[in-house]
């Protein structure tokens, strides 16, 4: 029987001692179980008082998934003020595990590491994300924090045994494997069943336009949604009946409605809050264009997601985005006004948008999941194979 201990940047919650998973977490998790017997996750963990306080989106945990609990922390001083007790909670997180897998950017995941790698366990990095694009801007403090995340984790990629990366190419050039032996791959987190794709679309019929903004959780401001609702502003201004809908929760939902109030247009943004797969899917095929002027991304699934559903995307030439989309739908993150103009010209031209609409929907399906599954579990495989040669 052989034990994955693994970690990453997401979070459960705990009610009446048990653990409830978020759907992303939840998938992820499961995923290692196709070649691991069990799974030790390590996670920070939201303590609530009642089941009703999980809201709908959470799920309690496979029986072969067991939680280690981390007390909850966000940002680098909640990290410094706790550092004392979640090194305490670590002490004894490898005992009985067999290879560690860590997701990174993120600081638990890399605590998590450290200890595996003293441990010397085989170990395989996922790695979803390029932290030098956020030591560009924030606060001081931040922009240290992440430059030093960004050569951590091209430490750790070079010292591992297995690493596989969201990008098809952009990435690995970023942070490459070194190790003489390791095994490297590529796949998105994204999961598409073959129900999940639709068609491609005919250009814009009247009516309202619907951009959508898909970001979960909105807990700071590097998803862009500043830019997206003032293109809804200039988009109004200049005529034209847009609405806009903004998908996710947290703790700068406030701001960004107090922002769209400050320019007037509160009531043509819809904040529509968290959403299920299934809700999620709907509002993709209901609406006419994904912006996502994102100022960080590995390569994001909900553009991945929306391309399924042959709706056009604009974007930001960030992370493995330029692998998604072309150029003349890519703009810099503040460039307002190339993303309006671009917006203009698929509602404007029937022939542009249908181009655009089959483009999106035939590069997704390299992204079905019977395609990443296969990947998935070869580099799954791959770090098993790394336990059986040490214990020989």
């Amino acid at each position: 029987m052989y034990k994955l201990l693994a970690s990453c940047d997401d979070y459960c919650y705990s009610v009446n001692g048990k653990y409830y998973l978020r759907p992303f977490g939840s998938t992820l998790f499961r995923r290692y179980l196709s070649v691991f017997d069990k799974v030790r996750v390590v996670v920070r963990t939201k303590y609530v008082s009642s089941e009703e306080e999980l809201g709908a989106y959470c799920e309690p945990i496979d029986p072969n998934i067991e939680i280690v609990p981390i007390c909850f922390f966000q940002g680098p001083m909640q990290l410094l003020q706790s550092i004392r007790t979640i090194k305490e909670q670590l002490s004894r997180v490898t005992d009985g595990c067999d290879a560690c897998i860590v997701r990174l950017p993120s600081s638990l995941a890399f605590m998590v590491h450290q200890i595996a790698k003293k441990r010397n366990m085989p170990i395989g990095i996922e790695v979803v994300a390029n932290p030098k694009e956020l030591s560009q801007s924030g606060s001081l403090l931040s922009r240290l924090c992440w430059k030093y995340l960004h050569y951590k984790l091209k430490s750790a990629c070079a010292t591992a045994d297995v690493v596989s990366y969201v990008t098809e190419y952009t990435l690995q050039k970023i942070y490459p494997a070194k190790k003489a032996d390791s095994y490297t791959t590529h796949y998105s987190s994204v999961e598409l069943p073959l129900e999940y794709f639709t068609s491609y679309r005919s250009g814009l019929k009247n009516g309202s336009i619907i951009l959508c903004h898909v970001a979960h959780p909105i807990n700071n401001m590097s998803k862009g949604h500043d830019v997206f609702i003032e293109a809804i502003k200039k988009l109004r201004d200049s005529g034209y009946n847009v609405i806009g809908k903004i998908v996710g929760e947290g703790t700068f939902s406030t701001y960004y409605k107090e922002y769209a109030a400050s320019l007037g247009i509160e009531e043509y943004v819809d904040f529509m809050g968290f959403l299920n797969a299934q809700q999620l899917h709907q509002l993709y095929i209901e609406s006419n264009i994904m912006l996502f002027p994102t100022l960080t991304e590995g390569l994001p699934r909900v553009v991945i997601e929306a391309m399924a559903t042959g709706l056009p995307c604009l974007s930001t030439p960030v992370g493995g985005i330029p692998e998604l989309l072309s150029e003349k739908d890519m703009f810099c993150p503040k460039d307002v006004d190339g993303f309006v103009q671009r917006i203009i010209e698929l509602v404007s031209d029937g022939n542009v948008y249908e181009a655009l609409s089959k483009t999106n929907f035939e590069k997704a399906r390299r992204f079905s999941s019977s395609v990443l599954s296969s990947r998935r579990v070869n580099m799954f495989a791959a770090l098993k194979s790394k336990i059986i040669e040490n214990n020989k």
